[in-house]
């Protein structure tokens, strides 16, 4: 005589079934479900699984997170560090309208978001208005202790058209430094009857 169980346990091995479905097991000769051991199983598949969509989105956060964020900034946002004030005009540009070369910074604003390997990049745009002096800038960072580290300055040539100097760096990874764009604008400069006053347009900086 042929066990009815036996054959219910066989069927119950060659049926296919869906991914996750717990299987019948004998016990006593009858076929029942051990729904702790089907518990047991489903959750360290679920925790797997979880496991790995955290992993999955973590390193995605990670990838957006090694991108700069740019941002512009007017050239009303320069200061100057002379003592001669800085002239701002209604476009949001800011000059030059003294009779001596003045020194000028223009601060950046860290995006923390972003900070990844300490680097930056970015521009400045200028309007150089001397005949025989140049604008020049460079990008800096002053740490918490009073430290500054600076890029070569880069400089326009000629006169009377905007320049972009654009840098990268300095590198600096420590998270309390104050980035900024120093430049020096020279002095008005006459021209028969008309005062050429050169200006800082706009700038831009990514941290990296």
């Amino acid at each position: 005589m042929i066990d009815a169980a036996f054959l219910f346990d066989r069927a119950e091995h060659d049926t296919p079934r869906p991914h996750g479905t717990c299987r019948a097991v004998r016990r006593s000769s009858h076929a029942t479900f051990n729904r702790l051991d089907c518990l047991e199983k489903n959750m360290k598949k679920w925790t797997f699984t979880l496991r790995t969509l955290g992993l999955l989105t973590g390193g995605l956060l990670l990838t957006g997170s090694a991108s700069a964020a740019l941002q512009n900034y007017p050239g009303a946002s320069c200061v100057s560090a002379s003592s001669t004030p800085l002239t701002v005009f209604s476009a949001g540009d800011a000059g030059n309208v003294s009779a001596s070369t003045m020194t000028l910074v223009c601060p950046i604003v860290r995006d923390m978001s972003t900070f990844s390997t300490g680097n930056a990049s970015g521009a400045i745009w200028v309007l150089d208005e001397h005949f025989t002096a140049n604008v020049c800038c460079s990008s800096q960072v002053l740490d918490p202790i009073g430290s500054l580290h600076a890029t070569a300055s880069q400089c326009t040539t000629g006169s009377g058209t905007v320049t972009g100097l654009s840098f990268s760096g300095p590198v600096w990874t420590g998270t309390f430094g104050a980035r900024s764009y120093m430049c020096t604008l020279p002095p008005q400069f006459a021209s028969g009857t008309t005062l050429n006053t050169s200006t800082v347009r706009a700038y831009r900086s990514g941290e990296l």
